[in-house]
């Protein structure tokens, strides 16, 4: 049922996916669709919006393939390590409670020593925190003393390849630059307006371009938004989301290769040893005999001493 479920889940999940990604065509398609209309407008739109649009598509392509490079440089390096640990067959219920034992540890630290790197310092850090724990029955294991969560935080372990803060202020960055292109150009023909009292007919001069031009000038931000939107898609999606399975998987493999030490574990094992003998041993012992004290004789009587001089005549 497990195996069924978990089955399911993946093919929900490849559909999600699916669904998306022809949600975001959709969009794409719909906005190219807009920006045919707009034909006629985009032939009265200035140059330099034109080249401003160029440049924040031009910017938002460089920080997309940016982005998904980290993302494919921290999913290898996750793999990497996962390969190495995952050498190691995975620990059964009674191996665990055992710890891991000396010759697999061996193994262990001969495959993790090829590892350079990033995955060669979080073995580093696991190595610092493996012990080695002499059970009640007098069999060594080999325990982790920190949980791998915390010995693997998932920010430190992202943070040298994914710059997790700078791709989710991106979206942001593109509208202000799409806003700040689409008021410098509002800005831009204002300044053009001359007002001159000794035209009687039109004493305002200008007032046709910025009109003319008005419409255009918004394009920044209508492009600015549509790569904000898909750029979002992209980082929560594909890479974050992704990133965060990824180390999901990497933490079960390492637990599961890698028992933990836990204080009630070396509290039994404490009162194990400390343990009075059994049953069997208490009936067989026997409290030496107690010897007998002597008998004791009865005290002779004594005669009253004399109190008067009648008495001693007596």
């Amino acid at each position: 049922m497990k195996a069924l479920a978990g089955q399911w889940r993946m093919v929900g999940g490849v559909f999600t996916t699916l669904a998306l990604g022809v949600a975001l065509l959709v969009l794409i398609f719909g906005a190219m669709l807009g920006l045919a209309s707009m034909a006629p407008i985009l032939g009265r739109i200035p140059i330099e919006i034109q080249l401003a649009c160029a440049a924040i598509v031009l910017l938002a392509g460089f920080l997309m393939a940016r982005m998904l490079s980290e993302r494919r440089r921290a999913i290898t390096a996750f793999r990497r390590f996962g390969g190495a640990v995952g050498f190691v067959s995975p620990a059964s219920g009674d191996e665990r409670s055992r710890g891991l034992p000396p010759q697999a540890m061996e193994e262990l630290r001969q495959r993790c020593a090829d590892l350079r790197g990033e995955p060669a310092k979080w073995w580093q850090r696991l190595e610092e925190s493996l012990v080695c724990y002499t059970d009640g029955e007098g069999k060594k294991g080999w325990y982790l003393s920190r949980g791998v969560e915390e010995v693997l935080p998932e920010e430190e372990m992202i943070a040298p390849f994914y710059h997790l803060s700078f791709h989710q202020a991106v979206p942001a960055v593109l509208t202000a630059l799409g806003l700040l292109a689409t008021f410098t150009a509002i800005l831009s023909a204002l300044s053009q307006l001359v007002y001159n009292p000794q035209l009687q007919g039109s004493p305002v001069s200008g007032i046709d371009k910025l009109i003319n031009g008005l419409a255009g000038k918004f394009l920044t931000s209508i492009v600015a938004l549509l790569l904000s939107v898909l750029y979002t898609f992209l980082e929560k999606k594909v890479c974050e989301r992704r990133l965060r399975a990824e180390y999901a998987t990497l933490i079960y493999a390492v637990r599961r290769r890698l028992p933990f030490l836990s204080p009630l574990q070396v509290l039994v094992d404490i009162r194990h040893s400390l343990a009075p003998p059994p049953a069997a041993a208490m009936e067989t012992w026997e409290p030496p005999a107690a010897e007998p004290e002597p008998a004791m004789e009865p005290p002779e009587e004594l005669e009253p001493e004399p109190r008067t001089a009648g008495d001693v005549a007596q």
